[in-house]
């Protein structure tokens, strides 16, 4: 079942509040592990919703600023979260749709793609890290965030083995979690130098796979 094509109004703002919830739990983590490079100046987060995980990431880096990418219904929703944030013009909401819209050439210093990957199909990711490459300035980085498939089905654990059931209930055919390999390939194949995952230990089962151009 495909939630997100059914949620009436109330749900969609019921979802995001979830959204930013769960991000609270982890999000100091990710703000102070995410790989960032030297004296960057402007980020992008990918279907970034609340904004909580850029927030945290710029909180840290005084020199940052960061675009929180996202549909017009999803930033109506999501507008009061980031607001509560306290950044300010530092983080701010971009509309648009990450399947097709315009990233730009050579314009951000780092990429975040969280909880966005599991909602797309093979060659949806492919093309995505693609355009995100291209995105990204001479020594930017690229993080995809995400709850990660064992490589093996003897690998699971309880945490990674229930989101692999649950994604696969709630998303379209050919839709579904992902290994680190896969990941670590798609980056790859878009001329980018993937690096080791790194495995946050405050939300189990997620990883952020980074890569560089």
């Amino acid at each position: 079942m495909d939630f997100h094509a059914v949620m009436t109004d109330e749900e969609r703002g019921l979802y995001h509040r979830s959204m930013r919830a769960l991000a609270g739990v982890g999000g100091w983590e990710v703000g102070w592990r995410t790989p960032t490079p030297k004296g960057a100046r402007l980020m992008l987060d990918l279907g970034g919703s609340h904004g909580h995980f850029a927030a945290e990431i710029c909180r840290r880096r005084p020199g940052l600023s960061a675009h929180v990418l996202d549909l017009p219904e999803a930033i109506e929703k999501a507008a009061p979260l980031l607001a509560a944030e306290g950044m300010g013009e530092r983080v701010i909401h971009v509309p648009g749709n990450v399947i097709e819209a315009d990233l730009g050439t050579e314009r951000y210093d780092l990429i975040l793609m969280s909880n966005l990957a599991h909602h797309l199909d093979w060659q949806q990711n492919r093309a995505l890290v693609s355009r995100v490459a291209q995105a990204l300035r001479r020594g930017g980085v690229f993080v995809i965030q995400e709850p990660a498939r064992p490589a093996r089905a003897e690998q699971g654990g309880q945490t990674g083995t229930l989101l692999g059931l649950y994604f696969a209930l709630q998303s379209r055919p050919n839709v579904q979690t992902w290994t680190v390999r896969e990941m670590a390939e798609w980056q790859k194949a878009a001329g980018l130098r993937p690096g080791k995952a790194i495995r946050l230990r405050t939300a189990p089962g997620w990883v952020q796979q980074a890569a560089r151009r």
